[in-house]
């Protein structure tokens, strides 16, 4: 008789344990917030040239970076700002009135993960409490079969460079044969669109 008692209560036991295991199972994943640090907005940069200030931050996080840009003169009472996406390396910003027209430029450059680190270019003209995106007219680049990457982004004024080393059809990636290049960009205006257009 002990025996069938102790086997009943074992088996209670047995099924309530399985009911707090299924319990627990169902449980939903919000119960249990997720430990790990969230990315946040770190502060990049801040320069200042000709009275116009530019504050930056950054943040990591998922497959894309992102970038917050502010900018501001000492007359506006609120700052233009601007968000975008990057793949990468953000290398900051560089200020300049490259096309000479009183207007101060703001010169984002980043270079992409992998093998290849291909640069690229953001850029904004700030104007009386707005930025105006600046367009990179990249034709001339796209069109070169030795381009693989591996370019550097630098300003001597009025002109924006971007160098990179130009490769043969067979080069590996580590050892390019062919030199190097340089394309020298200038900015104007193009069907009223401040463009950065390269120079033959």
């Amino acid at each position: 008789m002990l025996t069938k008692i102790l086997s009943c209560l074992a088996v209670i036991f047995f099924i309530t344990a399985c009911q707090n295991d299924k319990s627990t199972d169902s449980t939903k994943p919000d119960d249990h917030p997720d430990t790990t640090a969230a990315a946040v907005w770190v502060a990049h940069d801040t320069i200042r040239k000709n009275g116009i200030s530019v504050a930056m931050a950054e943040k990591k996080g998922g497959l894309m970076g992102q970038v917050k840009i502010s900018m501001s003169d000492d007359k506006s009472q609120k700052a233009a700002k601007k968000n975008f996406a990057y793949d990468g390396i953000f290398h900051g910003a560089h200020l300049y009135d490259l096309n000479n027209d009183g207007k101060m430029e703001v010169y984002i450059f980043n270079s992409s993960e992998g093998t290849g680190s291909y640069g690229d270019i953001i850029a904004y003209q700030y104007d009386q409490g707005k930025m105006d995106s600046i367009r990179v007219d990249n034709s001339q680049l796209m069109s070169d079969t030795g381009y693989m990457g591996h370019d550097s982004i630098y300003i001597n004024p009025p002109y924006l460079y971007r160098q990179y080393p130009v490769y043969h059809e067979e080069d590996p990636n580590c050892c390019p044969t062919g030199g190097k290049r340089r394309i020298k960009y200038k900015l104007t205006t193009v069907k009223g669109k401040l463009t950065l257009i390269p120079l033959k």
